[in-house]
């Protein structure tokens, strides 16, 4: 069984497919049928070991990305044949959703390259919705007048809004808050 019951399934399936959800705000395109599954399809996806989103492209490139929801321990040797079986190319970058602690999944980026991870309980709702959340924007660095980027605040990858949106370590994010916008270098 995938999570404990089908309304948390439902609720990242949300936050994952929805306008101005997580591959929304990263340009990908998610086709509707991934927010109207009847509960019978639900129950069913809800027992399988693991469940992927089929490839989504992205809106403008040739980029894809592929999600692959999983409740195992993903330290066996039958999880990374199947990664390795999925045939990602540099193109493709891979969404991991489980509902096991992180901790077994962190070597998997060490093996593979266009991973990211993420903890069910960190998908049950969109995070740029809550109020309290600022406008986080990836900005060109020559569009800054500054000498040395090293030399901005830093903000770490792992932060929740940085980690929704997909910045990575080297890009220069514009944080506009209500009374002051500033500059943060996303490091690891």
């Amino acid at each position: 069984m995938l999570y404990s019951s089908i309304n948390i399934l439902q609720k990242i399936l949300n936050t994952l497919c929805n306008e101005n959800g997580l591959l929304d705000t990263r340009n990908y395109y998610c086709e509707t049928k991934y927010l109207n599954f009847t509960n019978d399809e639900l129950h069913e996806i809800n027992n399988l070991e693991y469940y992927s989103i089929d490839s989504v492209h992205k809106k403008n490139k040739n980029d894809n990305i592929y999600i692959l929801m999983t409740n195992n321990t993903c330290k066996n040797k039958s999880f990374y044949d199947y990664i390795n079986s999925l045939n990602l190319d540099s193109n493709t970058n891979l969404l991991i959703i489980s509902n096991k602690h992180l901790k077994n999944l962190i070597e998997l980026n060490k093996l593979f390259t266009n991973i990211e991870l993420f903890h069910y309980k960190s998908l049950l709702f969109n995070i740029l919705t809550h109020q309290l959340v600022p406008q986080h924007t990836l900005i060109d660095t020559s569009l800054l007048n500054i000498q040395n980027i090293s030399d901005l605040p830093k903000i770490k990858s792992s932060d929740p809004v940085i980690k929704f949106l997909g910045y990575k370590y080297g890009d220069v994010v514009k944080i506009k808050r209500k009374i002051e916008t500033v500059y943060r270098l996303v490091i690891n």
